[in-house]
């Protein structure tokens, strides 16, 4: 008579192979979760770097600064000089080692202007060009 007025149903316990789909599902997940959040953060971190370095060298091109006014300033932030390169071969390798990602727009700045200067800016580096008369003219920040 007691079971007739209790109202709760006893559901039968999901099985062994139930419970293990279960978990290996919620794992799965959670990992997939854990995996998107951790990309999405490096995506996030190297835009903030391109870009903040970025706007750092643009702001220098109006005051139009010359070849050692920017050595020597990148030299006092610990930045060092990583090549000149004066043939387009030597261009092209440092385009090859450094600027892989951003090599075509390495390369069309290096066919524009007749001095460039590589520099080891932590993260990125930095091709900096100038005229002949050693006035920076444009740059291109890659991402190491």
């Amino acid at each position: 008579m007691q079971r007739l007025m209790d109202d709760s149903v006893d559901e039968p316990s999901p099985g062994p192979l139930r419970r293990a789909l279960i978990i290996c599902t919620a794992v799965v997940a959670t990992l997939g979760a854990f995996g998107i959040a951790y990309v999405l953060g490096v995506v996030a971190y190297q835009m903030r770097i391109q870009t903040s370095h970025d706007s750092r060298v643009a702001r220098l091109l109006p005051q139009q600064p010359t070849v050692d006014q920017i050595e020597a300033a990148l030299r006092n932030e610990g930045m060092q000089l990583l090549a000149s390169p004066t043939s387009v071969t030597e261009v092209q390798q440092a385009a090859d080692r450094w600027g892989r990602r951003r090599r075509h727009d390495v390369l069309a700045k290096a066919a524009r202007w007749p001095v460039v200067k590589v520099f080891d800016a932590q993260q990125m580096v930095y091709f900096l060009y100038f005229d002949q008369a050693g006035v920076m003219r444009d740059y291109v920040c890659a991402l190491q």
